[in-house]
């Protein structure tokens, strides 16, 4: 993502893109010209390498991280931004701001994928014989998991 909020940031940018800032003056104002520019130059490195330039660099520009990447990125593992979720063996956000006085609660009994399937295609409309039409035809799917009740 690139966001540019002030000229020192945008040569900022512009240098790490290995642009002259002089050059490119006016180059803001011509936003079709130099999105297809950037994107041109961002696709001559991989994102790991842009993340070694722009980490040297004030330019407002950060990489998007998929899931995973997002639960193993190095800040969300230092800030403990991600909890394990017990059911089913995936990462959730915690709530934000961390208070240090009034902690907050997370439910990590998430469903599993699949678990209310047929309850929700029931609820918004659909017959029991198109859901097994779509159970059939792989269109969506259900778990047959047993749930232990935690008394």
């Amino acid at each position: 993502i690139i966001r540019q909020i002030s000229s020192n940031f945008y040569s900022d940018l512009l240098i790490g893109l290995g642009l002259n800032p002089k050059d490119e003056s006016n180059s803001q104002f011509n936003i079709n010209e130099m999105t297809m520019k950037f994107e041109k130059i961002f696709l001559e490195k991989t994102q790991q390498e842009w993340i070694e330039i722009f980490d040297k660099l004030d330019a407002c520009c950060t990489p998007v991280l998929n899931w995973t990447q997002a639960h193993e990125h190095e800040h969300n593992k230092k800030r403990k931004n991600f909890i394990s979720s017990p059911t089913n063996n995936t990462h959730v956000p915690k709530p934000v701001p961390n208070f240090s006085l009034t902690p907050s609660h997370i439910n990590l009994n998430l469903p599993y994928s699949g678990q209310h399937t047929v309850d929700i295609l029931a609820e918004i409309g659909y017959s029991s014989t198109e859901i097994e039409q779509f159970l059939e035809q792989h269109v969506v799917h259900k778990t047959e998991k047993k749930l232990k009740a935690k008394l």
